[in-house]
């Protein structure tokens, strides 16, 4: 992985990059995402310091999943794109593997859905090679999201049904980056199996202990649940409180699209000032997520895709 045999007098700095990656990692599941952001630009830093493409590709993954959670958009798909061409030249597979499906995260964030989803077909062709079942997850739960996005539940339910039945065999409480498991509750609730929907919820809940960024799906999944069920009240407590949760570890990308959650929650209560400062808050998110974006042109595009041109023409009406 240090791209250099242990003799050699830079191993013990590129093992160093190395080291720093994964921390940036585990704060990004902490949800410390700034504190990963800090970590992973001093890993970057050294790696074109030592001039080793290996570790140069590995900061840039754990890097841009940390610039993803702190809505650094711009920034993250144009260093993950140079990130997928160093993986290209190398002969690791699983590292191409991460690249893409950080790519494909980062034109999922931007709602960019054909595009993400190319991207992670592509990376979810690479599992059959690499043979761990938690990599398939991280590629089949991101198409799960892509398809319920795109209003396709067939696909979706499809997507959830393969990620649930692989995430159950895996020895593991948590897997790392895996923030969307809430998609896959409504993808099986749409396609009929609520029983597996709400026993993949229980074992999450159960799994979660104390950690707060896999907390903020945990609620978002109950979100769902309660709706499904017809209890809006119990989904708007669990929504307001993954919304104090995502402000407080600092996540625009998924702050506004609580927002939203909310503002469409207090619809079928009849509130209608909450709904009009849940949307107006949404709208306020998405305009700083823009302004981010010094490209003129990736910022019109990202203000014209129709989920987020529909929360700025719901908030105006």
């Amino acid at each position: 992985y240090a791209g250099f045999p242990p003799p050699w007098q830079l191993t013990k700095r590129a093992m160093e990059v190395l080291c720093l990656g994964l921390l940036a990692l585990g704060h990004v599941n902490l949800g410390e995402p700034q504190a990963g952001v800090n970590v992973a630009r001093v890993a970057l830093d050294m790696s074109l310091e030592i001039n080793n493409v290996w570790v140069q590709a590995y900061s840039v993954l754990n890097l841009n999943h940390a610039l993803l959670e702190v809505g650094e958009y711009e920034e993250a798909l144009r260093v993950t794109q140079k990130g997928v061409e160093l993986a290209r030249t190398l002969p690791n597979p699983t590292l191409l593997f991460f690249m893409l499906t950080v790519l494909g995260a980062a034109h999922q964030a931007m709602l960019r859905l054909e595009e993400a989803r190319t991207t992670l077909m592509e990376s979810l062709a690479l599992t059959d090679a690499i043979a761990i079942p938690s990599y398939q997850v991280l590629a089949t739960s991101r198409l799960c999201a892509n398809q319920a996005l795109a209003g396709d539940w067939k696909n979706a339910h499809a997507y959830a049904l393969e990620t649930v039945a692989v995430r159950n065999t895996i020895e593991t409480s948590l897997l790392f980056i895996d923030f969307i498991r809430y998609h896959e509750t409504e993808a099986l609730l749409q396609g009929g199996d609520e029983a597996w929907a709400r026993e993949d919820v229980q074992r999450f809940g159960a799994s979660i202990s104390t950690n707060r960024r896999h907390r903020l799906p945990y609620l978002r999944a109950l979100a769902t649940q309660a709706q499904w069920d017809g209890e809006t009240r119990e989904a708007i407590a669990y929504l307001e409180e993954a919304a104090l949760l995502a402000n407080e570890i600092g996540l625009p990308g998924e702050l506004w699209q609580i927002q939203v959650a909310l503002g469409e929650a207090y619809i079928s209560c009849g509130e209608r000032e909450q709904e009009y400062q849940a949307f107006a808050r949404a709208v306020a998110i998405v305009q700083e997520l823009a302004e981010k974006m010094g490209d003129e042109a990736l910022r019109t595009k990202f203000l014209a895709e129709p989920a987020i041109r529909r929360v700025l023409e719901r908030a105006q009406a």
